[in-house]
């Protein structure tokens, strides 16, 4: 390998380690103060939810935002970094997969907004804001199967290559099925209880510390190279 890709490479690992730490904590924050209705299942109730808390809202909007571009950047650092064997194929599958995941979940934080947007023109506007509602609603279940999808396929990757501790990948591979299982095919066949929206809460915020900590991983393993 040539000096340039060599320094192309570390670059790439070094802007995705800080991405997947930053991208976590952005997550992290943006999820415990996105305002929620005590019903999920609710169309009403979500968009009263955002009609009563706009600003908060759009702020953990942004966040939320943010963070997905920065984690891409990290999962692009991970995929780059596993070229060889089985490992590089699995890797393949999970970043693109992400990638679309991503486009999904951006589509969804759209109508989130248009919604919340809805919510502060009065009466008139209370159809089009449920119907925004329900469109979020739908785009995250595809977004969350996605996602989890693509999460596990990545661990796959991890697990069988030599770039980072095998348990890493192990993890990911736990947290990607038991989302899909767990909450992703729920979330397609059926509406959100607060019993679900619990649950993907912590399975969210356990992944969310693994990007923290496979971002850890990376920052130091540069350092250490510099």
């Amino acid at each position: 390998m040539s000096s340039q890709a060599q320094s192309k490479g570390d670059v790439l690992q070094r802007i995705g380690g800080v991405g997947l730490v930053l991208g976590g904590i952005l997550i992290i924050v943006g999820n415990v103060i996105f305002p929620r209705a005590d019903d999920p299942a609710s169309a009403a109730a979500t968009f009263k939810a955002y009609g009563e808390n706009p600003d908060m809202t759009r702020i953990a909007v942004l966040l939320v935002l943010l963070g997905e571009w920065a984690v891409l950047g990290g999962i692009a650092a991970v995929y780059r970094s596993i070229t060889t064997g089985a490992g590089s194929a699995w890797s393949r599958l999970g970043f693109y997969g992400y990638v679309i995941a991503t486009a999904i979940f951006n589509i969804t934080l759209v109508f989130v907004l248009a919604a919340t947007t809805a919510s502060e023109k009065g009466p008139t506007a209370v159809g089009i804001g449920l119907t925004m509602v329900t469109a979020a609603n739908s785009l995250l279940a595809v977004s969350v199967l996605t996602y989890w999808l693509s999460f596990a396929l990545l661990g796959i990757s991890i697990s069988v290559s030599t770039v980072f501790p095998k348990w890493v990948g192990w993890v990911a591979v736990l947290l990607g099925v038991a989302t899909v299982a767990v909450i992703g095919v729920p979330y397609i066949f059926m509406d959100q209880t607060k019993t679900l929206q619990t649950v993907f809460m912590i399975l969210a915020l356990l992944s969310a510390i693994w990007t923290l900590g496979v971002g850890a991983l990376i920052v130091r393993r540069e350092m250490k190279a510099m």
